[in-house]
């Protein structure tokens, strides 16, 4: 034998030893890169769903915000209200006492007030 086929023979040796390192551990190596494939897409989806509830925790915070300050408003509506209906009662009662000759000693309407 001469150093070519020396070096092909070795060569052929190292590419069978080769192959078969990759038949033994394909399915080894084919099962890691998977579960890196599906860790990196969980810590993908953990990552989303972070932000989405950060995002969800900002709005939730002003709608209570916008809810506070509707309360407030719908406070000052009912005060306006009440002073609003207390004040028409009193002008209704004003209305009936009010008489039409004033600086006389008979009331029109007539009334025992």
């Amino acid at each position: 034998m001469n150093v070519y086929e020396i070096i092909s023979l070795c060569g052929g040796v190292t590419g069978l030893i080769g192959l078969a390192g990759f038949i033994l551990f394909y399915k080894q190596t084919k099962r890691i890169k998977n579960a890196e494939a599906k860790k990196s897409e969980l810590d993908n989806f953990e990552r989303q769903i972070d932000r989405y509830e950060s995002r969800l925790h900002s709005r939730d915070q002003k709608v209570d915000a916008i809810y506070v300050e509707l309360r407030q408003e719908q406070d000052k509506y009912y005060v306006l209200l009440q002073q609003y209906n207390d004040l028409k009662a009193e002008h209704a009662v004003l209305k009936v006492k009010r008489c039409d000759k004033p600086g006389c000693g008979q009331r029109v309407p007539p009334g025992e007030f």
